[in-house]
């Protein structure tokens, strides 16, 4: 990760609802990391790009007028952060969805887990070693 994406981390981390995200979600977390350091970085661009272009927004390939390549850029980024944030309860009506007002509850003691119960694959192949890849 670059700087600016460890900070996006950070601040991620910092400001996400209480008790939603999980470990498990670190890979959703790395998309809307990176979705918002490439939306950031694409809108920074292109306002450094419309200060100096009256038209703003549009380019010129060739003596073409175009919609500026970082137009794109920034409507992907955006729909990615969108996708992942909702996934982490970062938009108003995700929270609701995914927040229970619950903590999850402990893991049981290994010995004291049925196969029915059991919450994680090393719980289970404990309890089927005849199911483990070796």
């Amino acid at each position: 990760m670059t700087d600016s994406q460890k900070a996006g981390w950070v601040y991620a981390i910092e400001h996400a609802p209480r008790g939603i995200i999980r470990a498990i979600d670190r890979a959703v977390l790395a998309v809307w990391v990176h979705a918002e350091d490439q939306w950031r970085r694409a809108v920074e661009t292109q306002n450094m790009l419309d200060k100096d272009n009256p038209a703003g927004m549009l380019s010129r390939v060739n003596g073409q007028v175009l919609p500026s390549p970082y137009l794109k850029i920034i409507d992907n980024a955006a729909a990615r952060m969108m996708k992942a944030g909702s996934l982490l309860g970062f938009d108003p009506t995700s929270r609701p969805r995914l927040a229970s007002g619950e903590l999850p509850a402990p893991l049981p003691d290994p010995g004291d887990v049925r196969p029915e119960d059991a919450t994680s694959l090393e719980q289970f192949l404990n309890l089927h070693p005849d199911r483990s890849v070796n």
